[in-house]
């Protein structure tokens, strides 16, 4: 499911630009990659990106919560800015400043980024249905920036976490979300502010394969020199990551709101 988490506060105020490229240029220097370093078979440090976020104020990141409870404990995540190619283990590694799991939200800081131009949050309520937004991300785990336009198609609520009584107030949009885009930025392109957060794409297997994915094999088999069951489990893995149904979600902004004020940024009106 593609969960895009609608933001609404107050940033300085700019006239949206007259084209969609220079949205997207002036968009791209706010955004970042979420990145984790691990060992290949040869033991050679390899990067991975598992996730988007951009700038919310001088060298704070919103992204996310989902993308970093996933992660294996002690790994160290990395936010490299998208037109930046390598970077420093030293100076890029993420501090998470709150995390929101029942809004699936997070703030991540980073000193090494106060730099980079903040993105101007807008109003959800202000948003109408079939309005366009442009989607910027990573996804399939990408490295290279990548810009998606969706329509805003249905303003709705969930819950985002089973079993949990908290509903979500979400808007949904029409547009093409794969693993990666999670974390980036949903702009609202009339006003050319940003109204989400994407959090998951829409289409996946049922519970039944996905159980059946994470089981452990008792016994080895082969058939012509492959194991049928792992080519099984090998075969939903892509099927999970390349389903596309094209719509998503989003989170209203008075939560991003809350949590940009308890870390001493105020958020105005």
């Amino acid at each position: 499911m593609l969960l895009i988490l609608a933001l609404c506060c107050c940033s300085c105020e700019a006239a949206p630009p007259s084209d969609l490229p220079t949205l997207i240029e002036q968009s791209q220097r706010s955004v970042v990659r979420l990145v984790v370093v691990g060992i290949d078979a040869t033991k050679k440090p390899v990067t991975r990106v598992v996730g988007s976020g951009f700038v919310v104020a001088p060298g704070k990141i919103a992204t996310s919560a989902h993308i970093l409870t996933k992660l294996p404990k002690g790994i160290l995540l990395f936010l490299v800015p998208a037109s930046q190619e390598q970077f420093d283990v030293k100076q890029n590694v993420a501090e998470v400043n709150t995390i929101n799991t029942q809004h699936d939200l997070a703030l991540l800081e980073c000193p090494a980024l106060i730099q980079l131009p903040s993105l101007t949050l807008g109003e959800t309520k202000d948003v109408r249905l079939g309005e366009q937004a442009l989607i910027l991300g990573f996804p399939l785990s990408d490295p290279t920036l990548t810009a998606t336009r969706g329509m805003v198609a249905a303003k709705s609520k969930k819950r985002l976490i089973e079993n949990d009584p908290t509903v979500t107030e979400m808007l949904k949009l029409d547009a093409s979300i794969n693993v990666g885009n999670s974390g980036g930025p949903i702009i609202h392109i009339p006003s050319g502010k940003v109204i989400g957060i994407v959090s998951a794409k829409e289409g996946s297997l049922s519970k039944r394969l996905q159980a059946f994915r994470k089981k452990k094999s008792k016994a080895a088999m082969s058939i012509g020199g492959d194991d049928p069951i792992k080519l099984i489990k090998e075969t939903l893995n892509d099927m999970e990551r390349n389903l596309q149904l094209g719509l998503g979600y989003g989170v209203n902004v008075e939560y991003l709101k809350t949590m940009l004020n308890r870390s001493g940024r105020t958020t105005g009106k």
